[in-house]
């Protein structure tokens, strides 16, 4: 780290740094980032203007942040979602693990790949409710098959919200919901 911290210094010419650059000389992985960081503008030529400039703020991601943040760009090289040869789905990790009869599973599972968690508690809470899921075929078959018949409830839902939900559809989402809650079961009994 104490080379790293040498290199920004002299990468930056001996100029006062920025009190965000400086606290980034405290953490080890910082400093080296930002190293490279400065290395890749002393290439184009900007570093020692940047510097000068002294206009440098901390970009904290993690900042609360329940999900890792991937760009498109990495979605694409890491074919989660699209494959970069061919454009398609096929050999995609999305292609692998997308099960899904439902369309509201699918928006989840695809915001679940392209937003992962970082916390590593969450992470094994959900590993073991994938686990449990697995030993419960018989439940996991019935729900499937219960959830095939609902239609997209999310989608209605917010078109309900929006006020443009034409009758038809409203009727969909009303029996789905009626679906979902099973038949109908008597308030009280009459004697």
């Amino acid at each position: 780290a104490e080379g790293t911290r040498e290199e920004v210094a002299a990468m930056t010419g001996g100029a006062p740094l920025p009190s965000s650059m400086r606290r980034s000389l405290a953490s080890p992985v910082e400093c080296a980032a930002l190293a490279n960081a400065l290395c890749y503008l002393k290439g184009l030529g900007l570093a020692d203007e940047l510097v000068r400039q002294r206009n440098f703020h901390r970009l904290d991601v993690w900042d609360g942040a329940t999900s890792l943040i991937i760009d498109g760009r990495s979605l694409l090289n890491l074919e989660v979602l699209e494959n970069s040869a061919t454009g398609g789905e096929r050999d995609t990790l999305w292609s692998v693990v997308a099960h899904c009869d439902t369309p509201f599973g699918k928006r989840l599972l695809r915001q679940w790949l392209c937003h992962p968690l970082v916390e590593r508690r969450e992470i094994e809470a959900r590993l073991d409710a994938v686990h449990e899921l697995m030993g419960a075929e018989a439940a996991v078959h019935g729900t499937r098959e219960l959830l095939g018949r609902v239609p997209d409830l999310e989608r209605l839902g917010s078109r309900l919200r929006a006020r443009s939900l034409p009758p038809p559809p409203f009727f969909s989402l009303v029996g789905g919901l009626a679906d979902l809650a099973g038949p109908p079961q008597p308030v009280w009994e009459h004697p």
